[in-house]
C-alpha cells in the first residue's frame, strides 16, 4: 500500500489500476486512506489490526464523500478502534440482523 499525503488534488490525480484495487494511505492520518480500483471507484477506508487480523471499514465514497468528512468520519473510527471496538465485526453483526428483504422475480413467465 503506498503512501502519499491525500488532499483534494492528490485524490483527484490518483488514477485507476490497469486491473485490480490499489488503497493509497495517508501520511497524515495513518490508517486511513482511499482505495481506487480498475474500473475507476474511488472510496474511502480504515485500514487497522484487531488481534493478529487485518481489518479494513469502508467509510464512503469518493466524490460522495469529501475529504474533510471521510477523515473526520476515520479518525472516530481509529479512536474507538483505541478504545477496543471492532467496527468491521459490529458492521458485519448489523448486516446480518438486518431483515433481508423479500426475493422476487425480476420477469414474470407468459403461458
Amino acid at each position: 500500500m503506498p503512501c502519499v499525503t491525500l488532499n483534494d488534488r492528490t485524490v483527484r490525480a490518483l488514477a485507476a489500476p490497469s486491473k485490480g484495487r490499489t488503497t493509497y494511505i495517508d501520511k497524515t492520518l495513518p490508517g486511513f486512506g482511499l482505495r481506487v480500483t480498475a474500473a475507476g471507484a474511488k472510496s474511502w477506508v480504515v485500514v487497522y489490526r484487531q488481534h493478529r487480523h487485518k481489518r479494513r471499514v469502508t467509510l464512503g465514497t469518493y466524490p460522495l464523500a469529501p475529504l474533510a468528512k471521510a477523515r473526520a468520519k476515520a479518525k472516530k473510527t481509529l479512536a474507538a478502534v483505541v478504545q477496543g471496538e471492532d467496527p468491521a465485526a459490529e458492521h458485519r453483526a448489523a448486516r446480518s440482523a438486518a431483515p433481508r428483504g423479500r426475493r422476487t422475480r425480476s420477469r414474470r413467465r407468459t403461458r
